[in-house]
């Protein structure tokens, strides 16, 4: 698939091949979100409904809004802008399978232009750990204090389990008793948000916590799945499980559901598709090291380029070298 942009690596590592822009700083769009189609053979209806769960609660959100396909022009180093749109609005109904291709959001014929998406994801649960034990180290208090699962805790939700992995279905695999949603996160989340505090207290619950194998705890950790309970409760994969070597086989949906666990799932879902959606525009990632587009154009201005150089070979290069072509053209067109 040819694409009228630069790739960032996020992009890249995700393979993705449907791209949702934003309006919200115009003339300039961005990309804020997208899904490998390959992996994720959605209807045009589901896609809408994930996008209602990871954006249905900010205040600028309209439920109304559709997709139209759009064109890019170019508007400066690695920045673009809209161009034309593509068709009619597609319709929250249509039950057709979401085609790849570059999209952005509208209300009846004008561009949605509130904030939609977001520059970068959030962290994964355990990265959110992993930050919080730095603060930790450098004596600011203990986040991950409010996520600290008691042992009476634990044995409840394995007698309640019965010892089985709740996603396997398997008893024959060690165990260990997590959360669906981090209590310290959720006490973060809020706090910052809604200024509610003590709201970790309304997570810390055995509804909130299940039995999983000890073999799926890290990619559980990293939200690599998750369950979509509105959907039959269907186990989705959103990353390979090979990094795991040790992590036994999926099934395709929820061996069984303890009483009360439904919204720490569906908060856990939410949770997992923004990691996994939001994101991906090279204007908003860290540059490789060599590879920022304003230096490089400041080096071939200055001193020229070595066509030999790997670095014109790469996408950003590519684009630094098309856009400084472009510059002179038009100013020898001038003179």
């Amino acid at each position: 698939m040819s694409l009228p942009f630069v790739e960032s690596q996020r992009l890249i590592s995700q393979d993705r091949n449907f791209f949702l822009f934003s309006f919200s700083r115009l003339p300039l769009v961005f990309i804020v979100g997208g899904w490998d189609l390959s992996r994720h053979n959605m209807s045009v209806k589901q896609f809408y409904r994930w996008l209602d769960t990871i954006e249905g609660d900010k205040r600028s959100f309209s439920p109304d809004i559709e997709l139209r396909e759009i064109t890019l022009r170019g508007l400066g180093l690695v920045r673009y802008g809209l161009d034309t749109c593509e068709g009619p609005t597609i319709s929250r109904n249509s039950t057709q399978l979401l085609e790849p291709g570059v999209y952005g959001p509208y209300l009846g014929n004008e561009p949605f232009d509130e904030p939609i998406g977001a520059d970068v994801p959030p962290h994964t649960f355990a990265k959110f750990e992993r930050d919080a034990a730095a603060v930790v180290e450098r004596g600011h208090g203990d986040f991950n204090e409010e996520s600290k699962m008691s042992e009476s805790t634990m044995a409840e939700v394995r007698a309640r389990d019965g010892n089985v992995c709740c996603i396997t279905g398997r008893n024959d695999l060690p165990t260990r008793v997590v959360w669906l949603f981090l209590p310290a996160l959720a006490d973060t989340l809020y706090r910052n948000r809604d200024n509610q505090r003590g709201i970790n207290k309304t997570y810390n619950t055995i509804d909130n916590a299940v039995t999983l194998c000890q073999a799926l705890v890290e990619p559980f950790m990293e939200n690599i799945f998750s369950v979509d309970i509105d959907d039959n409760k269907r186990i989705v994969t959103f990353a390979d499980l090979t990094a795991y070597p040790n992590a036994p086989s999926l099934p395709t949906e929820l061996p069984f559901l303890p009483a009360g666990a439904a919204p720490y799932w569906r908060a856990n879902f939410k949770r997992t598709l923004m990691v996994h959606f939001y994101g991906g525009d090279v204007a908003f990632e860290k540059p490789e090291p060599g590879l920022n587009p304003e230096d490089l154009f400041e080096e071939v201005a200055e001193w020229g380029y070595d066509p030999k150089h790997p670095k014109w070979e790469t996408p950003i290069g590519k684009a630094v070298l098309a856009d400084y072509e472009e510059q002179r053209a038009s100013l020898e067109g001038r003179s």
